[in-house]
């Protein structure tokens, strides 16, 4: 389940910050992750501009950037998935 807000849902920010329709761009990686009340999304899409990488944390935006380079999306991906392992080692539990 998407956990993140109704625009997340709807649309991904290009680099030139105009919207794009969900069904316009492609979701590489995209996760949540729940302890208790408390929800993480991370996400990174891509479009015609390059790639949005995002941290949404219970509802508010922590991180959003935007790549045009993919190493930096690679960094990215490899900080989120670092990230995840120690959250779910410390019992947040991955959401459906």
């Amino acid at each position: 389940m998407f956990t993140g807000t109704i625009a997340s849902i709807l649309a991904c920010h290009t680099m030139a910050g105009e919207f794009r329709p969900l069904w316009q761009k492609v979701f590489m990686y995209a996760l949540s992750l729940r302890n208790d009340d408390h929800v993480r999304h991370y996400s990174i899409c891509a479009d015609s501009a390059g790639w949005e990488v995002k941290l949404e944390e219970d509802r508010t935006l922590r991180r959003l950037d935007h790549y045009r380079d993919w190493h930096r999306v690679e960094r990215a991906k490899a900080l989120f998935d670092r990230e995840v392992m120690e959250l779910t080692a410390r019992g947040w539990r991955l959401e459906a």
